[in-house]
């Protein structure tokens, strides 16, 4: 890492203005080589849709229903508990009880007491009752509303053998209309999505922790929350650990920051919290490589 530098911005809002707007004061190409870093879902929404915005992009679009994946583990899935009614599911192979391979399902019911759920089929709204834990072969994704204009960055959330689409890859979107989104690539690949039913695609300016695992680049930008337990040993290395020269830390209080650095992944968050399985590819020893230094001035 060349540089790492840092801001204090206490009011969360701000903060994810301020960060908005330093990622849209570069250019199209440092954009292209930056990454937001931060550790919920709903902090992550907040900073997508100001880029949108300042980028120019607001209302010139069409809403669309987005999915992305839920930041929980394997085995985390296979509990109950770990389910909420709005989710939607997506089985990697065709069970015994009617799911069916890649078929598109949302979470109609929790039974914490009988260890079930209850999933209504978005195609055909048949209902089915399953059991996480005899199913290891599960996908879950969060469904949320946004909207897309040509120009914007999106990333995929699901691999599509069929389309040559991979879990990752950032696309520009070309053109919308109510019932598609055209994306591109940099080789002048146009993919046409029908958009009649939700889209595994997502804003590619800012991820959670997570879902940042396997990604690089030459800048990141961190936005660490000191008060939230998503801020632990785990995401806190990850998260710098995905740049080549510079990371810049946007935090809201600089002396409880490397407190909640130090702490153990908390695993009761299981949609927020980085997979607790996940080993640092930085061994021991080179911690003191990322040691926390505060740099910047209270905004």
């Amino acid at each position: 890492m060349e540089s790492e530098s840092g801001a204090l911005i206490r009011d969360s809002s701000n903060r994810y203005e301020i960060i908005a707007n330093e990622y849209v004061s570069l250019s199209a190409a440092d954009q292209a080589k930056t990454l937001i870093v931060t550790g919920t879902n709903s902090s992550r929404t907040e900073i997508n849709n100001r880029i949108h915005e300042y980028r120019g992009l607001a209302g010139k679009g069409h809403q669309f229903q987005l999915l992305t994946r839920h930041d929980t583990t394997k085995m985390q899935r296979r509990h109950t508990k770990y389910y909420t009614v709005g989710d939607i599911v997506q089985p990697e192979r065709d069970y015994k009880n009617g799911l069916t391979r890649g078929e598109v399902y949302e979470v109609i019911k929790c039974d914490l007491k009988k260890d079930h759920l209850i999933v209504r089929s978005l195609s055909s709204h048949k209902e089915i009752q399953i059991t996480p834990k005899l199913m290891s072969a599960l996908s879950v994704y969060h469904r949320h509303k946004a909207e897309l204009s040509a120009g914007d960055v999106v990333r995929v959330t699901r691999n599509n053998p069929e389309l040559d689409l991979a879990n990752g890859e950032r696309y520009e979107v070309l053109m919308v209309t109510e019932n598609a989104v055209t994306i591109g690539d940099k080789t002048g690949r146009s993919i046409s999505l029908p958009a009649d039913k939700p889209l595994h695609l997502d804003y590619a300016y800012a991820t959670t922790a997570h879902s940042a695992q396997g990604l690089t680049c030459d800048r990141v930008f961190y936005n660490a929350e000191s008060f939230s337990r998503t801020t632990a040993q785990d995401t806190y290395y990850v998260s710098i650990s995905r740049e080549k020269h510079e990371v810049v830390v946007f935090t809201d209080d600089e002396k409880k920051l490397p407190h909640a650095i130090e702490r153990m992944p908390y695993k009761g968050l299981a949609h927020d919290l980085v997979n607790p399985d996940f080993q640092l590819e930085k061994p021991e020893a080179s911690k003191k490589d990322h040691e926390f230094t505060y740099e910047g001035m209270e905004i």
